[in-house]
C-alpha cells in the first residue's frame, strides 16, 4: 500500500470514497467500503485504478461492469447526475496480458457503458483532505491532478522478500519465481519448483491457475527425487471469472501462446446463460474449501488420492527417505505473505 502516497490513510477512513478489494487492517470483522461507496455514488467523477503488472487480481477483481450497470439504473432514475463521469485508469496497455481476445472485449464493453480508458496511467498519490488522486503517464513521466469522489484501488504488489532474499528471483521475472514454463522448475535451481500465482510464467494468474499446476509439480518432483527426467508439461491453462453485472458472469480460460479455452468468454452478452453462471459460481464458493482442506487433489485424480510407486502416501514420504548427501527440494507455493507481495 505504501506504493501509493497516502492511499493508506484513505482507505482506512469509513467515511472517505477511497475502497479496494482488500480490507483495511485497522477495520472490525463487519466494516466494509465498497457496497457503501458503489451504492452511493450520486455526483462527480468516479475512478477505478490498475496498477503496473504483475498484480493480484488481473481480472477476478475487475468489478468495474456492475458498478457502471449500478450507475446507469442511478442515472436512469435521476439518482446520479447526468453531469458524473467514470473513468478506468490502467497503468499497463492491456487489461488481459496474455489473451489479446480478452483484452478487446473488455476495452469494447468498457466503451459500449460509457466508461472512459486511460491507458498507461498509473496511480501515484492520493491528497485525502482535497480529495485530489495524482496520476502519472507511465510513458512520459507527465503528472496530472485529478479530482475525485468516488475512487477504487488495486494496490500494486513488490516481490515477496523470501525470494528477494534468496535469490530465485530478479528484474526480468518481475520479481516472481524465475521457473521453466513447461517443468515449473527454477531455472537456475533444480531443487526448487514453484506452484501457483508465484511463477513467472505467460498466463493469466489466479486459483485455477494453480490448480492446474498441481499434478505438473507433484509428477516432476517425484521424478526428480528419483533422478529421472522432467517429463510432465505445463499447458498454462488458467480460467478466471470476469462479472459482466450484478448478477452476471463469463470466463477468461486460455494456454499459453495466445490459445483461448472451449469455455472462453461463453455467454460475453450477460444473458440467461450468463446469470446461470453467476449463480453457479456464488453457490458453489462454499465448495472451494475441498480445495483447501485437501479433500480434492488436483487434476487428474481430483477426488482418488494419487499416490507414487512404492510410497503409500505420496512425495512427502520420499522426502524421508533421500540418502544423506543427496539434493534436497525445496517447494515454492503462493509466494511470501508479507504485505502487498506478490501472490
Amino acid at each position: 500500500m505504501s506504493a501509493i502516497k497516502g492511499f493508506d490513510e484513505a482507505l482506512a477512513d469509513l467515511n472517505h470514497p477511497v475502497f479496494s478489494h482488500r480490507e483495511h487492517p485497522s477495520w472490525r470483522a463487519n466494516d466494509m467500503k465498497h457496497q457503501r461507496w458503489i451504492y452511493n455514488f450520486t455526483s462527480g467523477s468516479a475512478y477505478y485504478c490498475i496498477p503496473p503488472f504483475p498484480y493480484k487480481g488481473e481480472i477476478t477483481s475487475f468489478n468495474f461492469f456492475p458498478a457502471a450497470e449500478v450507475w446507469k439504473w442511478y442515472r436512469g432514475s435521476g439518482k446520479l447526475s447526468p453531469l458524473s463521469n467514470f473513468t478506468v485508469t490502467n497503468a499497463n496497455n492491456t487489461f488481459c496480458q496474455y489473451l489479446d481476445t480478452a483484452d478487446r472485449f473488455i476495452q469494447e464493453n468498457l466503451r459500449k457503458n460509457g466508461v472512459d480508458i486511460k491507458l498507461n496511467t498509473k496511480l501515484v498519490e492520493i491528497n485525502k483532505q482535497t480529495n485530489m488522486a495524482t496520476f502519472e503517464d507511465t510513458k512520459t513521466g507527465e503528472k496530472t491532478e485529478k479530482e475525485y469522489h468516488n475512487l477504487y484501488v488495486i494496490p500494486p504488489t513488490k516481490p515477496a522478500q523470501l525470494l528477494v532474499d534468496a535469490g530465485l528471483t530478479n528484474k526480468e521475472s518481475g520479481g516472481l519465481l524465475d521457473v521453466d514454463r513447461a517443468t515449473l522448475r527454477h531455472k537456475k535451481y533444480k531443487n526448487i519448483f514453484g506452484l501457483g500465482e508465484v511463477n513467472d510464467i505467460p498466463t493469466t494468474k489466479g486459483f485455477w491457475n494453480g490448480f492446474y499446476q498441481l499434478h505438473v509439480v507433484r509428477h516432476n518432483l517425484n521424478r526428480s527425487l528419483n533422478g529421472q527426467s522432467l517429463s510432465a508439461k505445463f499447458d498454462g491453462r488458467t480460467k478466471v471469472p470476469l462479472q459482466l453485472g450484478q448478477n452476471t458472469l463469463t470466463f477468461v480460460e486460455h494456454y499459453y501462446d495466445q490459445k483461448p479455452g472451449s469455455m472462453n468468454l461463453l455467454a460475453k452478452n450477460g444473458g440467461m446463460i450468463a446469470k446461470l453462471r453467476y449463480s453457479n459460481w456464488a453457490r458453489n464458493k462454499k465448495s472451494f474449501m475441498d480445495y483447501y482442506l485437501g479433500k480434492n487433489y488436483g487434476p487428474p485424480f481430483y477426488r482418488i488420492k494419487k499416490t507414487f510407486k512404492d510410497v503409500a502416501i505420496g512425495p512427502e514420504a520420499l522426502v524421508k527417505e533421500i540418502p544423506e548427501g543427496a539434493a534436497q527440494f525445496t517447494p515454492i507455493s503462493k509466494g511470501s505473505k508479507s504485505e502487498n507481495a506478490h501472490p
